[in-house]
This record gives C-alpha cells, sequence and structure tokens, in this order.
C-alpha cells in the first residue's frame, strides 16, 4: 500500500482502536492491563513482497503510539507474520496468530482471497478482522454474516469510475480503453465466496495458489493511439511481464 493510503488508514486506526481497547478488558484474549496484542498476515517475500511494506509502517506508528503512552495507557503490540502472498500460508499463520500467540485482533491482512478464507475462522471465534487490505466489494455486503469482518479501501470497481469520470473531465481528446479481464480479483473473489458458502474448499487454498489483478491492466490511449499511461495493481514481476 502506498503512503498516500497509509495515512488515513491510520487515522482511521487511530480512532477505531482506542473504542475497541476501551470495550475490552483483560479477560479478552491478547490484552492485559498494560497492553493489547494485535497480528496480521502480509506478504514478507515473494513477488507481493512491497505490499509488507504496510505492516513495517504500521509497526512504527503503534511503537510511536506506545512511546507516548499508548491508547488508554496501554501499549499496541503488533505481531505481523510473512503469508508470502499465499492463501495457505495465511491460514496457517493467522490460526498461529490467534490459538498460539492469542491476538485480540488480526489488523490490516493483505489479499482477497487470502481474507475470504480466514474469515470464517476468526468470525466464528469472534476475533475481530480489521482494515482488510482488498477492494473486493464482499466485505461490504456479506456484513450480516461476518460482521467482524471490516474493510477499509474503496472497490476496485469503485475507483476504476472513479478515475475514468476524472479524465474524462479533465483530459481532452484522450480515449478510455479497459481490459474485461482485469476485475479478475472481483471476479475470483466472488467464486471463492460461493465456494464457501456451499462449504467447498477453495481449490486456491489448497494448492497454496497466488491471487492478484491481472496482468493485462486498463490502459489510456491518446487518439493518436500512442499510450500515455498504464495503471496496474499486479506484482513487480506482472508489471515486467504487462511492459
Amino acid at each position: 500500500m502506498s503512503r498516500r493510503l497509509l495515512s488515513p488508514l491510520l487515522c482511521l486506526l487511530a480512532l477505531a482502536l482506542p473504542l475497541a481497547v476501551h470495550a475490552s478488558s483483560a479477560a479478552d484474549p491478547g490484552v492485559t492491563a498494560s497492553s493489547v496484542l494485535i497480528g496480521g498476515t502480509v506478504p514478507l517475500s515473494g513477488e507481493a513482497s512491497s505490499g509488507g511494506l504496510t505492516a513495517k509502517g504500521a509497526d512504527a506508528f503503534f511503537k510511536s503510539t506506545n512511546a507516548h503512552k499508548g491508547v488508554f495507557n496501554r501499549k499496541i503490540n503488533y505481531d505481523y507474520k510473512d503469508d508470502a502472498y499465499d492463501p495457505a500460508k495465511t491460514i496457517q499463520a493467522t490460526r498461529e496468530l490467534v490459538q498460539q500467540d492469542h491476538v485480540f485482533a488480526i489488523f490490516n491482512p493483505l489479499g482477497t482471497a487470502q481474507n475470504i478464507a480466514t474469515r470464517p475462522f476468526l468470525n466464528s471465534l469472534g476475533v475481530p478482522q480489521l482494515f482488510v487490505a482488498s477492494g473486493w466489494g464482499g466485505w461490504a455486503r456479506d456484513a450480516k454474516q461476518f460482521p467482524l469482518t471490516l474493510g477499509v479501501i474503496p472497490t476496485y470497481t469503485g475507483e476504476a469510475i472513479i478515475y475514468a469520470h476524472y479524465i474524462k473531465a479533465k483530459i481532452k481528446g484522450v480515449e478510455l480503453a479497459g481490459d474485461p479481464d482485469a476485475d479478475q480479483v472481483d471476479r475470483r473473489g466472488d467464486r471463492q465466496d460461493r465456494q464457501q458458502r456451499a462449504g467447498e474448499e477453495d481449490p486456491a487454498a489448497q494448492r497454496g495458489e497466488r491471487s492478484h489483478r491481472s496482468a493485462k491492466s486498463s490502459s489510456l490511449v491518446a487518439p493518436s493511439g500512442t499510450t500515455t499511461g498504464l495503471g496496474s495493481e499486479a506484482s513487480p514481476s506482472f508489471h515486467a511481464t504487462t511492459v
């Protein structure tokens, strides 16, 4: 996640986490009279490892907060684990955080397939899944069934609509070309959601398959036919393939 998105995310955390901490008690897992332990999963290795920078930034924020008396006089300890952007490893790491480390909540875990895979487990145990780092629209649609799962970033579709309206209004003489396969992360999320509701195991989670956006990204094409811009949320190796 970019620094532009990290700052408002941490501001939201500064508002939401104190409420959760204030409502918690020493009887809650991960909570003592002087500290609260939260956890998360991010790719610290592999082709999507740049996504792990968000966790490092959040960790620095918590340490700064702790140096100024923490939240309601409790220090926030953040334990994040590497899942290499692999849903199977996300499941394993999340279980370790909850069952072995006894975290109070899972904070800002990255990935659509990864969070769909861990969502039933966390909600069944009453563990908050806060600020999911994924633009899949299902987090809001499924709020009644999974009330402890909270997304934070705009949906991918919503972002595309906003950008398209802005570009059409501000840049004259430019045509927008969209790849019909570029929304595969949304469609795969919907498919995984349906499988989960039907009680089926997600094949990607079984194989440890990674999930990311198509390398076939949307582009801005000038009337002359020359590419004036290229947008992609793929991992570095997929950026290289696209270029």
